[in-house]
């Protein structure tokens, strides 16, 4: 092989392996279980923004769909044994997570740390936005 094609295929490579790949559960549990997740990481979103004296239109568009999208699930999801609570705490640790990234990316004093916890910050949000759309 000559140096340019190993050269464009250690490119495509580390690009295509650059970003987790997820794959939406298929049994209504689980996929309550992630919405759930997701509506609390966007909620967090939402309110440190408003937190930070503004607004984030993607936090909003994101909360809402995942609202409406967990809404369509949970009846499915309570039938295959899965409760509101058990949801709502899904929803709550999620939430809390992503407020201590956030808060860590805004108000750390190490560069380092505050960078790490944005981009892990970002990851959850772009995992959520990516598993739906994608």
């Amino acid at each position: 092989m000559s140096v340019l094609k190993i050269f464009t295929a250690t490119i495509f490579l580390a690009a295509s392996t650059a970003l987790p790949t997820f794959a939406m559960p298929d049994a209504p549990r689980e996929q309550a279980q992630f919405f759930a997740s997701c509506l609390g990481r966007y909620s967090a979103a939402r309110e440190h923004a408003w937190l930070m004296g503004g607004e984030d239109q993607q936090a909003e568009a994101g909360f809402s769909m995942f609202e409406d999208l967990l809404d369509a699930v949970a009846p499915d999801a309570q039938a295959a044994g899965l409760s509101g609570r058990q949801l709502l705490a899904q929803r709550i640790d999620a939430k809390m997570a992503q407020a201590r990234l956030m808060q860590a990316a805004t108000f750390q004093r190490d560069d380092r740390r505050r960078q790490i916890s944005a981009r892990l910050a970002n990851n959850h949000l772009l995992a959520c936005k990516t598993l739906v759309i994608g």
